[in-house]
């Protein structure tokens, strides 16, 4: 893996790709939830 280049912390950045996604799926009408599984990645469900 190559080191991450950019000065955002990685977490902020997917926390930014989390809140597209989901504002993106309310936008077209859904009703989501995440969920944070232990030892797994977050997960995005229609609810």
């Amino acid at each position: 893996m190559q080191p991450y280049s950019f000065r955002i912390p990685r977490r902020l950045d997917c926390g930014i790709a989390m809140l597209h996604l989901e504002l993106g799926a309310k936008h077209a009408g859904e009703s989501v939830r995440w969920s944070f599984p232990a030892g797994s990645i977050a997960r995005l469900s229609a609810s």
